[in-house]
């Protein structure tokens, strides 16, 4: 990384040789391409640089983790940032201030040709160090500095791509475009809504977000939404989770759906009410004629005439109560030469502050305090959004203190199972203070971001950087290359 005398990074080079395993091919090599999408971070870096290679061995086979290769490059990627942070004298938080892109750069092309939508990173950076009172654990810091205590504090900041397309992975074999996410919405004569979908519920609460979309569209209580998934070949074009990406693309899915059946109702009610289409509007869930009052009709009115009476109704309207939409990603591009692409939709971003104590004796790293500031757009439900978070951070701190693969010299796994494996427990994992900034995306529906992979990318480097904080007074890092030595010790 080439940082200048004013503390400005003008450039990044990045050399990863990548270890797919004994299978090495297709989806474990996306782990690869994907930190193109985010390459640079947060910050303003006019050039960087990418040389892959991607290796076959006899270890396990790779595959993709939450997040799917950007938790490791922003492992590096802060670290370094700390470094040129420490070399300088710089505040680490004010060293990445001085870097951030702009709020009046966006939409803001990153060098391997990935746009972020929208951002505040100094409010976010802001709101992170507010919370956790950061001037006052740099003085608490150095008291305990004083009492040969090793404390560190750990300012990280990551990139969370949302809504990805195939591009994206156009240096792994990938490079066709469009991700579609399919939806069909029906009503049936009791006023009833079914929305028809081609992913199964995995946990992230899309469907109960399916319920809520629709709920407030027609306005009807959610109970009276119901959604079903459907096999392959009935479902409208699906992907369904991954990439950070179904909470947006449902959201257009749906949405869409049910503007292309509130039209088809409107025409109906015109129909029947002998009013021009252009005059009839859904409003608080009755589709009404505009300067007509009493000229109205339920939604199971509508609904039930469509289905009981289709003779009543022009040749030109479909007389099924339902409508299907297919979203995809707007604006994507297909990638260049050299893999640069308009991939991602959304960037989310996060700031995360962690305080770690390291027992001087045994080295085990106890986590003091965890704050974080995110904005990943408007959040369509918080109570998602959190949890998502939650998790991603438990994930995060495994990667970082408690999780490894582990090898003997023949290449046998020797964490095979959870007796072996470490993973952190409740234990471990620390309470989190948290702050929200929202920017919403211009590029989605409802100004949504992705979410799903969040703390992930965050997480592990804020935890390291803390680490190495500690260390630094005692001239050490805690993560650092050590090259394997052959059996002549050379």
């Amino acid at each position: 990384m080439a940082v200048d005398d004013d503390g400005r990074v003008t450039g990044l080079t990045v050399k990863l040789v990548d270890d797919l395993g004994a299978t090495g091919e297709g989806y474990g090599a996306i782990s690869a391409a994907k930190p193109l999408a985010a390459f640079t971070g947060p910050y303003t870096i006019p050039v960087a640089q990418y040389d892959l290679t991607l290796m076959a061995t006899n270890k396990l086979p790779a595959c993709p983790y939450r997040g799917m290769g950007p938790p490791p490059h922003f492992f590096v990627l802060e670290q370094m940032m700390d470094i040129a942070a420490r070399g300088l004298g710089v505040d680490p938080a004010e060293f990445r201030r001085r870097n951030f892109i702009r709020s009046d750069q966006f939409p803001y092309t990153i060098p391997s040709g990935n746009e972020y939508d929208s951002g505040s990173y100094e409010e976010v950076l802001d709101a992170a160090l507010d919370l956790a009172g950061y001037p006052e654990l740099r003085e608490r810091q150095r008291e305990a500095r004083e009492q040969g205590r090793i404390v560190g504090i750990g300012v990280a900041s990551a990139i969370e791509p949302g809504v990805f397309d195939w591009n994206a992975y156009a240096i792994v074999g990938l490079p066709q475009t469009g991700v579609p996410e399919g939806a069909t919405v029906s009503v049936d004569i009791m006023g009833m809504i079914t929305v028809r979908v081609g992913f199964s519920q995995e946990g992230q609460g899309q469907y109960t977000l399916v319920s809520q979309l629709v709920a407030d569209f027609f306005s009807v209580d959610m109970d009276t939404v119901r959604v079903v998934q459907l096999d392959t070949q009935s479902a409208p074009p699906s992907f369904g989770p991954g990439g950070s990406r179904l909470g947006v693309a449902i959201t257009g899915a749906v949405l869409g759906a049910c503007e292309r059946l509130s039209e088809k109702m409107c025409a109906v009610t015109a129909a029947l009410t002998g009013a021009e289409r252009a005059d009839v509007e859904l409003r608080d869930g009755t589709f009404m004629v505009k300067g007509k009052p009493g000229a109205e009709m339920s939604l199971p009115q509508v609904a039930g005439t469509m289905l009981a009476r289709s003779d009543l109704l022009p040749p030109d309207i479909d007389p099924r109560p339902e409508a299907t939409h297919v979203w995809t990603a707007a604006g994507r591009t297909p990638a260049d030469e050299e893999g640069r692409a308009k991939s991602y939709l959304t960037a989310a971003q996060a700031v995360h502050v962690v305080v770690v104590e390291i027992d001087p004796d045994t080295g085990v790293v106890e986590i003091v305090k965890y704050c974080l500031a995110d904005d990943c757009g408007t959040r369509l439900n918080p109570v998602v959004v959190e949890g998502q978070t939650d998790g991603s951070v438990a994930q995060g701190v495994g990667a970082a203190l408690f999780e490894e693969y582990a090898y003997d010299d023949q290449a046998q796994p020797l964490t095979a199972s959870f007796m072996d494996y470490l993973i952190p427990t409740i234990n471990e994992v620390p309470p989190t203070e948290k702050a929200e900034v929202v920017t919403p995306s211009p590029f989605t529906p409802l100004g949504a971001k992705g979410c799903g992979e969040g703390a992930i990318h965050t997480t592990p480097a804020a935890v390291m950087c803390a680490v190495n904080d500690a260390l630094a007074p005692l001239g050490t890092r805690g993560a650092r290359y050590r090259p394997r030595r052959n059996a002549s010790g050379s």
